[in-house]
């Protein structure tokens, strides 16, 4: 039996936990955050419309049949430790810098790979943490 009530507190909810997931992933590198907990954020949201909705519409919606992510986050999260040995000479997880200068409509940017790393962290958490929850769920 579906609830109402959930359902439409699902439907106004999930955005606002979909955007502070954004917010986290973004500000993560510098303050506290980053991809492990949005990842997190992201799951928890996408396992409230597993309650509020059926399995199947929320695979349709989300279309999380694709493993492929999963290793995206892997490979991502690895090139941003690996990249900075071989491009400075610095020990395996150091953060990479670049400054970006004049760039059209942006203007000025501070790049850091930390910022990659914490992409590649939130695929990771985002995927393994569906994937588990959708084999339970998945038991019919």
């Amino acid at each position: 039996m579906k609830s109402l009530i959930l359902r439409e507190v699902v439907r106004i909810t999930i955005h606002i936990m979909l955007l502070f997931s954004l917010f986290l992933l973004v500000k993560g590198h510098n303050t506290p955050g980053g991809g492990f907990i949005a990842g997190l954020m992201t799951a928890s949201a996408i396992v409230l419309e597993f309650l509020s909705e059926d399995l199947m519409y929320v695979r349709k919606v989300f279309n999380m049949r694709h493993a492929g992510y999963f290793g995206v986050g892997i490979m991502v999260s690895f090139l941003t430790g690996i990249l900075p040995v071989f491009i400075e000479r610095v020990p395996f997880l150091t953060s990479y810098q670049t400054h970006l200068h004049h760039l059209p409509v942006l203007g000025d940017m501070h790049l850091v790979s930390a910022a990659a790393f914490d992409l590649g962290v939130y695929l990771v958490v985002v995927f393994v943490t569906i994937t588990i929850i959708e084999n339970i769920a998945g038991d019919e």
